[in-house]
């Protein structure tokens, strides 16, 4: 409560401010960013200062509270003017985020993220050129934050195709350089599809999404680190985080081409696919009113959680797959203290607010409760008949069993079925499979 100037000065005490990027987020943000803006033209580095703010009252307010700028009404968005005015000349300041990250992590699809990111970029263009801010200087100081997830080529797409339309919105604006039509993206690394068991896949993750970020050009990045989604990160996850970064950086130079995927036949045509989705979106949201409008009437929501719907569907039959989740556990992981109830239940939706989860959610609450039941469930594969069928199915079946955290005792194969169940028996199995061709 009430962040003074002192506690500012303490914050960035030893920072060469020139020398990096900041961004400051938090419930305060908007006092801090007075604080910040008058620091800075105290000591004369706010023109070669590149600061963001995460001011967020359509996209935060609405889908936290559902209710922007809840409690100070209209307040935010003349707070908001004021802002953009004092840094009117200074051009890397940023003062609004549409942290669009929000829909992806409360289960949109690609698309949906897109044209709910671009309708509310809209919408804050809109209210502040009624609140007597110039078109071009609103667009010059609004940045967007996306979520990027595992589908590797439909990301790098999606910015691209981001970029695309966001500048056909700009330029509807009629601003007198083209230069505002830049999108500024950054990007983070998706919490949906982390996962508490097997975490260290989430470095696989990680890694694959911020290439697919940096192959399509975002200005910023942040790796999220492989146990965020059950434990505070400890140093070695925050280091490995920063590694993933550096390494894209600095050993496989993917910062030294411009748009790597351009003239890519597949590439191009996903990025138009996406484009020509997210604008239909987009004009049914306009038609409604815009952002704000539409949010209200709860259309947001519906199609968010319809598509999280689609997707838990898909990942409780097994038509995606969440590695170390709900396909290819691993077998012999007993989940550690720090994972407890809390991280792997999901959270209940109340109001028109929108509600971040993880995918795996579902598969990894039921095996946590089988690890902390005390007892150790055993399931037995009996493996007769046809060789080879018996050991397709034997796989199957320890995956199938082993999502739940039941143990699996697999076996070779048994030349005779007395044999067979006469180890079964002998395992004392609570469960016992027998894996074989239909015929056998």
């Amino acid at each position: 409560e009430g962040f003074t100037a002192e506690e500012l000065d303490q914050l960035l005490a030893g920072i060469s401010i020139p020398a990096i990027e900041m961004v400051f987020c938090g419930a305060q943000t908007g006092s801090i960013a007075e604080l910040v803006i008058a620091k800075l033209e105290k000591e004369g580095t706010a023109s070669e200062a590149h600061v963001a703010f995460s001011i967020d009252p359509l996209v935060k307010g609405l889908s936290q509270k559902g209710d922007f700028c809840s409690p100070n009404g209209e307040k935010c968005f003349a707070k908001i003017a004021s802002l953009i005015e004092k840094t009117r000349e200074y051009k890397h300041i940023r003062i609004v985020t549409v942290s669009a990250g929000i829909f992806s992590n409360a289960g949109s699809t690609i698309v949906e993220e897109l044209a709910f990111a671009l309708s509310a970029g809209n919408d804050y263009i809109a209210r502040l050129t009624d609140a007597g801010v110039d078109a071009e200087l609103a667009a010059r100081k609004l940045r967007f934050s996306f979520s990027v997830t595992s589908n590797y080529f439909l990301e790098i797409a999606k910015f691209r195709a981001a970029r695309m339309l966001w500048a056909n919105i700009v330029k509807g604006y009629n601003p007198s350089k083209n230069c505002a039509c830049k999108m500024h993206i950054h990007a983070r690394t998706a919490d949906w599809n982390q996962t508490v068991y097997d975490p260290y896949v989430n470095m696989l993750r990680g890694t694959t999404e911020a290439m697919s970020a940096t192959i399509a050009g975002v200005h910023s990045l942040e790796v999220t680190p492989f146990d965020a989604a059950f434990e505070s990160p400890t140093e070695f996850s925050k280091r490995i985080a920063r590694n993933v970064e550096l390494l894209l950086k600095h050993e496989s130079h993917f910062d030294q081409v411009v748009d790597p995927a351009g003239g890519s036949y597949y590439v191009e045509n996903l990025t138009q696919s996406i484009a020509a989705e997210a604008w239909k979106l987009f004009l049914e949201i306009e038609e409604k009113g815009g952002y704000a409008e539409a949010y209200k009437a709860g259309f947001i929501k519906e199609r968010v959680e319809a598509s999280a719907a689609a997707k838990d569907k898909a990942i409780a039959t097994r038509r995606q797959t969440l590695l170390g989740a709900n396909q290819f556990p691993n077998f012999t992981e007993v989940a550690p203290k720090e994972i407890n109830a809390e991280a792997v239940t999901r959270p209940a939706a109340e109001g028109n607010v929108l509600t971040p989860y993880r995918g795996a959610m579902a598969f990894e609450a039921m095996r946590l409760h089988v690890d902390r039941s005390g007892k150790q469930p055993k399931a037995f594969m009996l493996t007769c008949g046809n060789l080879a069928m018996a050991r397709a199915r034997a796989q199957f079946s320890c995956n199938f069993f082993a999502c739940a955290g039941i143990r699996v005792q697999d076996n070779t194969f048994f030349k005779s079925i007395e044999e067979g169940v006469k180890t079964a028996l002998e395992s004392k199995a609570e469960i016992v499979v027998v894996c074989a061709s239909d015929d056998d």
